[in-house]
């Protein structure tokens, strides 16, 4: 056998391992200035950036002056399966294991908690997750940003400017607090919850869940669902709103005093009101109508109701 056959050969099986074997690969740069284990760093923090592949990703404060990093696991792990991570700068870089280290079979559950110190502000927090849930708890920053692929997000009385959360199987809550420019909530499948003191944007989007959207105060609301009901609750009325489902009820609560116009489209559903409201077609208006809100639903009831 010639070594071209066997190069090919070699590449082959390979192939054959990561397809059928359920082989999972963890490579990545700079992987030489990573350290392994559990730690507590005393260096300057100001963005944390986690990659994981399985388990759960904890981020919360405590009253130390320096941040932790500690992982649990119910199996007994090598070295190489470890947590491991780099300051880079003030840049906190977290991996599920060490570069190349790969999982035949299984890939283990392990939780990994970091803790800051309380009178820390970042700026960037993003975790990137294959299947894991994760808890963003009472953090202030700038930008919290977390990419799952299949698992749950909370993101916990926590402040910042943005906040930006995408899970492609799993259900996504958000509590809020302070002010935020914007904040936005994307499930392929799973439910939707937001609760926010003031904020700019909002976007709550699922194709397969229900969807609750409560703010003190918004500018710019948009909520999309394909299949599952959408309620909506706001202190006063935004300067835009729209509500767009395929399949289910549509319930806004507003203050009894509140003035707005309501455009709505429904194919199949009955419309109610606790607010007296008087219509024009698909046009409904409450006190002196001003700014619009917009109702899509294919089939559903939709209702007013008045935010206690």
């Amino acid at each position: 056998m010639n070594t071209t056959m066997k190069i090919t050969l070699f590449i082959m099986a390979a192939v054959a391992v990561i397809c059928f074997g359920g082989c999972a690969l963890n490579v990545y740069a700079d992987s030489d200035k990573y350290t392994m284990g559990d730690r507590e760093i005393s260096g300057e923090v100001k963005d944390i950036d986690i990659d994981w592949t399985a388990g759960e990703v904890i981020i919360s404060r405590h009253d130390f002056d320096y941040v932790s990093i500690r992982e649990t696991c119910s199996d007994k792990l090598e070295d190489a399966k470890r947590v491991h991570s780099w300051l880079d700068g003030d840049v906190l870089r977290v991996k599920y294991c060490k570069s190349g280290e790969s999982f035949f079979f299984t890939t283990p559950d392990k939780t990994l908690e970091i803790r800051i110190p309380k009178n820390i502000k970042l700026s960037d927090v993003k975790i990137d997750g294959s299947s894991c849930d994760s808890r963003i708890d009472g953090i202030e920053a700038e930008h919290i940003y977390a990419d799952v692929s299949s698992g749950n997000v909370d993101v916990v009385d926590c402040s910042a400017q943005s906040i930006d959360v995408d899970s492609s199987s799993g259900n996504i809550s958000i509590v809020q607090k302070g002010e935020s420019d914007k904040i936005n909530a994307d499930s392929s499948s799973g439910k939707v919850r937001i609760e926010a003191e003031k904020v700019g944007k909002v976007r709550a989007d699922t194709s397969s869940g229900n969807i609750s959207v409560s703010a003190d105060k918004a500018d710019d609301v948009s909520i999309d669902s394909s299949s599952g009901d959408a309620k909506l609750s706001l202190g006063g009325v935004p300067s835009k709103a729209v509500i767009d489902t395929s399949s289910g009820d549509v319930t806004v609560y507003m203050p009894k005093d509140a003035d707005f116009t309501a455009e709505v489209d429904t194919s199949s559903g009955e419309f109610f009101s606790e607010l007296h409201m008087s219509r024009s077609g698909d046009t409904y208006t409450c006190g002196s109508g001003g700014k619009t809100i917009s109702i899509d639903t294919s089939s559903g009831d939709i209702s007013f109701m008045v935010r206690k």
